[in-house]
């Protein structure tokens, strides 16, 4: 489902003198603990990190793997499919890593310079998804609206491609990455595709600055479905793409 620009520019207007809330009116406050990670442990998301980065190259050179250091480092990896044009549509691309024996699929994040992501960033209305690309998804778990429709708008392509490299590649594991929007539109993807794909297959969720997603019914449904998912949100860097080699 797609909304229409103007409704996105309403929303964003609405946002900015403060008619919609972005946030509930009470802060919940954590009661478990947070415990440092060791050197070690945060040198183990350094592959998420790369397929991360790459996420913002374009996607003639995510299909020929030559995005520069990030692909360098991943010289395994086998591109299906990439997709959009980092302004309307977030870049995105499927593939399959011989190491995790796992398809992998990737969304860019937010580009601060392109007006449109920050409309979308924007456009926080909770809407309940479509039954026809969520079926059996609870009608009370809501989400935000903005990245509802980013991810609707490659769906198609995308769960197209993991089909075909799931079927390619003999594997119904699937990895989701993605930074900062492109983190919000994989987890929407992940819980989409599990829905249609069905309990053969398994999804990894790695997030880096993910915002919300949904309301406390998304949630629930979301960690009884799909629990293994990871938020990285301490001392993110920008990402972009860089292909120079030095």
């Amino acid at each position: 489902m797609q909304f229409p620009l103007f409704v996105t520019l309403l929303s964003w207007l609405l946002a900015l003198v403060g008619i919609t809330q972005a946030v509930p009116a009470s802060i919940v406050e954590r009661t478990d603990s947070i415990s440092v990670l060791s050197k070690e442990q945060v040198n183990s998301f350094s592959t998420y990190t790369l397929f991360a980065s790459a996420s913002y190259c374009p996607p003639l050179l995510i299909q020929n793997w030559i995005c520069g250091p990030a692909c360098a480092k991943l010289p395994g990896f086998k591109p299906v499919a990439s997709g959009g044009d980092g302004g309307i549509v977030q870049y995105w691309f499927v593939g399959y890593s011989p190491s995790w024996s796992s398809v992998v699929v990737v969304y860019q994040g937010t580009d601060p310079f392109k007006l449109f992501p920050l409309l979308t960033d924007l456009t926080f209305l909770p809407l309940s998804p479509s039954q026809s690309t969520f079926p059996g998804l609870p009608s009370a778990a809501k989400v935000h609206a903005g990245f509802l429709n980013a991810f609707s708008l490659s769906q198609s392509d995308v769960f197209a491609a993991v089909k075909t490299a799931s079927s390619k590649y003999g594997t119904k594991k699937i990895t989701v990455i993605g930074h900062s929007m492109g983190a919000a539109i994989g987890t929407l993807a992940a819980a989409s595709f599990k829905l249609r794909l069905g309990s053969d297959y398994t999804f990894k969720v790695v997030g880096f600055a993910q915002p919300r997603v949904g309301n406390q019914n998304w949630i629930n449904w979301y960690n009884t479905n799909i629990p293994d998912i990871t938020r990285i949100n301490n001392k993110v860097r920008l990402f972009f793409c860089d292909i120079t080699q030095g």
